[in-house]
């Protein structure tokens, strides 16, 4: 950093002399100083070689100064070149009448530029040089070194004892002083100048340092954080916020934050929510997906307390609320549980009795035309009721799962063989896709239920000529995905969030026990059901088990009967 900063003062001090010597050749040769002040051929002379010298060496200087890598180097280059600069105007002034020259004033210029090239050192060299260089002009001008020929011809020379005299050294002596003051000054003054940059510098150093640490904190937010003005426009939005809607910050600035919030916008639009901190939970579909999101909104005042706008906060709570509802269909299950015994005593086994005794009375009795009908209707119901009663006694006990090595691959393909040879599998296509290492532990029987409950379904919603789809992917290292995907009509909207309630069903003779037993052995297993469904698109079923065992629980007292 010290280092490009002194290339950079000394490029520019070199800049300034090459202006300055293009100057001056351009007014000689403009001008004519020749034939307008009666200037020697010799000091005309001595100027332009002195002039194009100056631009050879600040050319050369400029090259060096680029591709000098040492501090110490380049402030040697940069000392020599002021005093360059002060036999450089030596000459200019010799050349233009001595001592009275109206060109001495390039002596402070260039201690001035020194100053601001190199501080307090190049300031006082400079001062020293000149007054070097002045001094020898004072006695050029007085005939200390002959009284003709030479560069005595350029200047008028005054005798020492004339009154003339008198008057060139008190301009010599007011000059010389005026070079010190001057160094002094400008470094005095360049030298507050960089305290007051290196503080200014330290500052930025520290912002910079500060608006990073803000960032990283901001950015590494697993929550949404936005800002907005006034009339609700985003002024600012963090990586989180821009990767739940899918676009970026630069496209979420300055767009009205209801294009990607809709929900937001009955709560910006009350007046009484806005003068205070407040949590509201809206409800926004999300890869076709209900998502919950809850929201802070407070309002964003600067120092003067003038409101700036609103920061609004927001958090993912879908897992949260997915949790909330298993718990509570857990609640339901054990309340179930508890009246799997009763149901067990008061239905079925009176069930038993009367569908025994009608089996006996219709293999003794003849019976044809309607009385058939009838008998045959009776039968069935009782054999539906008792098939129900029997799905609902095998959910409601408690299960004790044995965990033990498991190809999934070999169970699904006996599973969908199984299916095949169902009526419904003769008109249907039932495909099996394999990806990865299907092998894990697990209970052979639940699992066994899980995949035959969901073909079941598929099948029934695929209708004849559809197809079903069993996929497994064990590519992942941490769990397996069983996903079992149709070509039916799909679940409607308002149906997903009941899916899997125990007695829920959209069949004409459905029990409504499929799914909830689906659920209930996959939690068995640690693991999750998700469901993806487009009405007119057919459903996804996605059975995600963890490789590794989930923890052994207690199931209480058994209520079987």
């Amino acid at each position: 950093m010290q280092l490009a900063s002194t290339q950079k003062r000394l490029a520019w001090l070199t800049l300034l002399r090459v202006f300055l010597s293009f100057v001056l050749l351009a007014s000689a040769l403009i001008f004519d100083l020749t034939a307008s002040y009666g200037m020697p051929h010799l000091a005309q002379t001595l100027l332009y070689h002195a002039t194009g010298a100056m631009v050879l060496l600040s050319l050369l200087f400029s090259y060096l100064i680029e591709n000098s890598k040492n501090e110490r180097v380049l402030s040697a280059m940069g000392l020599l070149q002021v005093c360059l600069d002060a036999v450089f105007t030596s000459v200019l002034v010799i050349s233009t009448g001595g001592i009275e020259s109206i060109f001495t004033f390039f002596f402070s210029l260039f201690i001035i530029s020194a100053s601001i090239a190199l501080y307090r050192m190049g300031a006082l060299v400079s001062a020293f040089a000149s007054s070097a260089c002045f001094f020898l002009i004072l006695l050029l001008q007085f005939g200390a070194f002959g009284n003709e020929g030479g560069l005595g011809d350029l200047m008028v020379l005054v005798d020492p004892r004339s009154e003339a005299a008198r008057s060139i050294s008190l301009n010599f002596a007011t000059n010389i002083v005026a070079f010190f003051a001057i160094a002094f000054l400008a470094s005095f003054l360049v030298e507050q100048l960089r305290e007051a940059d290196s503080r200014i510098e330290a500052q930025r150093v520290n912002i910079r340092e500060l608006r990073n640490l803000y960032e990283n904190i901001i950015s590494s937010l697993e929550n949404g954080l936005i800002t907005v003005d006034p009339h609700h426009y985003i002024t600012f939005a963090n990586d989180y916020s821009a990767r739940w809607v899918g676009a970026d910050n630069e496209t979420m600035t300055g767009q009205p934050v209801s294009t990607f919030f809709p929900d937001l916008w009955p709560i910006l639009s009350n007046p009484d929510k806005l003068g205070r901190s407040h949590t509201e939970t809206t409800i926004r579909a999300q890869d076709d997906r209900i998502r919950y999101l809850r929201w802070t909104v407070n309002p964003l005042r600067d120092s003067d307390e003038q409101l700036l706008g609103r920061v609004l906060l927001f958090w993912d709570v879908t897992d949260l609320k997915e949790m909330e509802s298993r718990m509570e269909r857990a609640d339901r299950m054990a309340a179930i549980g508890r009246l799997a015994a009763n149901i067990a005593h008061e239905i079925r086994n009176p069930l038993a009795s009367m569908s025994g005794s009608i089996q006996l009375l219709s293999s003794l009795m003849h019976l044809e035309g309607d009385e058939r009908r009838l008998m045959d209707i009776v039968m069935r119901e009782a054999e539906h009721l008792n098939r129900w009663i029997t799905e609902f006694l095998s959910f409601s006990r408690p299960v004790e799962p044995s965990f033990e090595p498991l190809d999934l691959t070999q169970l699904c393909r006996e599973v969908v063989e199984l299916a095949e040879h169902d009526n419904r599998g003769s008109n249907l296509q039932l495909t099996l896709i394999t990806h990865g290492d299907t092998n894990l532990r697990a209970d052979v029987k639940t699992l066994r239920q899980i995949l035959w409950n969901l073909v079941n379904n598929a099948m029934d919603a695929s209708g004849s000529g559809g197809t079903v789809t069993v996929e497994l992917d064990g590519t992942a290292t941490t769990q397996v995905c069983i996903a079992v995907q149709d070509e039916g009509e799909g679940i409607p909207q308002e149906n997903l969030e009941r899916i899997f309630d125990p007695f829920f069903s959209t069949k004409e003779m459905g029990t409504g026990l499929g799914l909830a037993t689906v659920q209930r052995n996959v939690e068995l297993h640690g693991g999750r059901v998700k469901v993806q469904s487009n009405p007119g698109s057919g459903a996804r079923f996605e059975v995600l088990l963890p490789r590794k065992l989930p923890p052994r629980r207690s199931h209480g007292s058994d209520t079987r009967s």
